[in-house]
């Protein structure tokens, strides 16, 4: 008899208790709600259960991007899978994809392999496509695109236990993760069309028994109106229309925001970005500085130059007169991150400069958006005044498109929102560390 010793203490209420044993007759299983509530263990937590039952081999975890996947499902803050089947388990390949192979006692000695995959690109797709899957576990589902989502759930027809785990941040009512897949199902489900169980929860973040009372207070004091679309979502963990003023508190208070030079601190980094415009927007370039432990985002200086009529020498000539410029009062600039739908100006930059230029690495509209609302929140946003109109500009009058699906901002003329893309490219590499996530 193999001997087991406990290492994995759970906390679940009783909300998160009938979630997951839901889950045990229901093919469909989606959790909702805020940051923080738990949702993605109940679900893992299940997975795993599952997989001690099935008789399928191959398994799928998906994420936006396969690293993500690996931490969030895989280490999930030491509830994950290779906790979970700690000593029973190895991080390897299987054709060519990151992968977890389990084999041990709560397998019956039978070799699980999960799969771990990015599903945000268009043709991410293909790293799973013409495989049997037996069941799939997705985080932040509505990240994926739906191509991923599609081939995922085809993949899955020969299942033994044909069960899907999704979780996500509340969106945008009208969103198409919710009108294609998670409302359609509960209609269905509803009328009784819907074969295979359909378990869905909402969570919010009071819901998580495990969050210490001062934690939770300091997540709270991050949000500056509890009738914000972040509040409603993050905390509260129900959907609601983006509308209105993006960066409201920003607006409100934007002397709050602006330094002089001399009270910026010490900077670990210093980044250029570099937005493309076209016929009706602008060019814009963005200095921004993160200090070594990523607490504070310095715009150092900014720019914004109209697009229409100018060429690929004009740009470049600029672009180094900007360079330059922070070069000589900040010492420095690491990389310059440009807009990566416009590979011939930047490959001209990065021959006719003298600067290290890459492509942008373009995080979603809205984590982009969350990052900035939360530096801003937390006064962790420093602009350096008499140097950046362009920018806080941009800033004060960014507002939702309201006849979007998704969560995005007016793009008609009104606002320059070409200086926002600009300002993202140049921090989004260290989104997570600024979430501190």
């Amino acid at each position: 008899m193999v001997k087991r010793r406990k290492t994995l203490f759970y906390n679940f209420n009783n909300k998160h208790r009938d979630y997951i044993r839901n889950c045990r007759n229901s093919a469909y299983n989606i959790a909702e709600g805020s940051i923080r509530s738990g949702k993605t263990t109940d679900n893992v937590f299940a997975f795993a259960h599952d997989i001690k039952q099935s008789r399928d081999k191959i398994h799928l975890a998906t994420a936006s991007t396969q690293p993500t996947a690996k931490l969030i499902i895989g280490d999930c803050d030491g509830f994950g899978l290779e906790y979970i089947f700690r000593g029973q388990c190895r991080w390897g390949k299987y054709k060519g994809n990151e992968c977890l192979v389990i084999k041990g006692p709560d397998t019956g000695y039978r070799e699980k392999v999960v799969l771990f995959c990015g599903a945000a690109k268009a043709d991410s797709y293909k790293k799973f496509r013409g495989m049997t899957i037996g069941m799939w576990i997705a985080t932040e589902i509505d990240l994926h695109h739906e191509n991923s989502i599609n081939e995922a759930l085809k993949r899955q027809i020969k299942a033994h236990i044909k069960r899907l785990y999704w979780d996500l941040n509340p969106n945008s009512p009208h969103a198409p993760i919710y009108t294609k897949y998670i409302d359609l199902w509960k209609q269905k489900a509803d009328e009784g069309t819907l074969l295979g169980g359909y378990n869905y929860q909402q969570f919010n973040i009071f819901d998580n028994p495990n969050i210490p009372e001062q934690n939770l207070k300091e997540v709270l004091s991050r949000y500056d109106d509890e009738g914000s679309v972040f509040y409603i979502r993050d905390i509260l963990g129900h959907r609601c229309v983006a509308e209105g003023l993006i960066y409201r508190r920003f607006a409100e208070n934007v002397s709050d925001y602006l330094v002089g030079k001399d009270e910026l601190p010490e900077l670990e980094y210093i980044n250029i970005g570099v937005d493309f415009g076209g016929n009706k927007s602008n060019h814009a370039f963005v200095a921004t500085g993160i200090d070594k432990d990523y607490k504070k985002v310095c715009a150092l200086r900014s720019t914004s130059i109209p697009a229409p009529g100018t060429d690929v020498d004009f740009i470049v000539n600029q672009f180094r007169h900007f360079a330059d410029g922070v070069k000589r009062d900040y010492g420095f600039v690491d990389r310059v991150y440009v807009d990566s739908a416009e590979q011939a100006i930047k490959n001209t930059m990065y021959h006719k400069t003298d600067y290290t230029v890459v492509n942008s690495i373009k995080h979603n509209i809205l984590s982009r958006i969350r990052t900035e609302n939360r530096i801003i929140a937390e006064k962790r946003l420093l602009i350096v005044d008499g140097e950046n109109e362009a920018l806080i500009n941009g800033l004060k009058n960014a507002v939702y498109d309201e006849k979007k699906m998704n969560d995005t901002r007016l793009d008609d003329g009104t606002s320059d929102i070409d200086i926002l893309d600009a300002f993202e490219y140049s921090w989004e590499f260290r989104l997570r560390q600024l979430l501190r996530e």
